[in-house]
């Protein structure tokens, strides 16, 4: 495995660029993430509280269904072929598809999904009882442009040991219904490599980034248009 030792510096041409932590002491469930002159560093980007039922709930998921396991294959034992199936929980019928990231991000990321109606609708169950319904109801009464609904469109856990590039992008580009990824994080790690983060984020204008830590019970918004970003990082 390649040792990456390099100070983390910021990797493209911005004005500014630091660490960022989240303000535990706010009462409010959704928070704009902001730069170091407390402006919101994107008009989609947000910080959500997560209820601590939820992390329990989706850890005990990943247990169950061998999901550890999967992701431990697909990073460091076995080759990944994007595409693959691999079974969940045995006699249980549930199923997950196993892809790769694209080479220009530089990363070994995996996305496990769903790979049949029964294993999605099986994870929306799981969502709904650790108290995901209650994100929702803040992210569609809080969130700057009102919704008339809410749909979980795609569910998915990423794994991730090794990034050797950053390479910022969106997830989504002006588009009508106005998606946003939720990312909520379930094990978490120490890199020797990153000690600023494992998330970049980079204002509208290109001009500022900073570095998030993943926190138990606190979920990252990406919503459309925001610009962000794999640290370089490894585990």
């Amino acid at each position: 495995m390649n040792q990456h030792r390099a100070p983390i510096t910021c990797s493209r041409n911005v004005a500014s660029c630091h660490a960022w932590a989240f303000d535990t002491s706010s009462d409010a469930p959704l928070l704009p993430i902001v730069n170091a002159d407390n402006a919101p560093l994107s008009e989609g980007a947000f910080k959500v509280k997560l209820p601590p039922t939820l992390t329990t709930t989706l850890l005990s998921y990943v247990t169950k269904q061998h999901i550890q396991e999967m992701c431990t294959d697909a990073l460091f034992d076995q080759p990944l072929h994007s595409g693959h199936i691999d079974k969940g929980d045995p006699g249980s019928g549930f199923a997950f598809n196993i892809k790769s990231t694209p080479r220009k991000f530089n990363s070994n990321m995996v996305w496990i999904l769903p790979a049949n109606q029964a294993t999605h609708n099986n994870l929306l169950k799981h969502l709904g009882s650790g108290g995901f319904g209650s994100v929702l109801e803040v992210l569609g009464s809080s969130l700057p442009n009102m919704l008339d609904s809410l749909t979980c469109y795609q569910l998915s856990f990423l794994a991730e040991s090794r990034c050797e590039k950053t390479l910022i992008h969106r997830n989504f580009s002006d588009m009508a219904y106005k998606p946003c990824n939720i990312l909520i994080p379930l094990v978490l790690m120490d890199s020797p490599v990153s000690t600023l983060g494992e998330l970049v984020l980079q204002s509208d204008d290109k001009m500022k980034e900073l570095y998030l830590k993943y926190e138990h019970e606190v979920g990252i918004v990406l919503g459309d248009n925001t610009l962000h970003g794999t640290a370089i990082m490894e585990y």
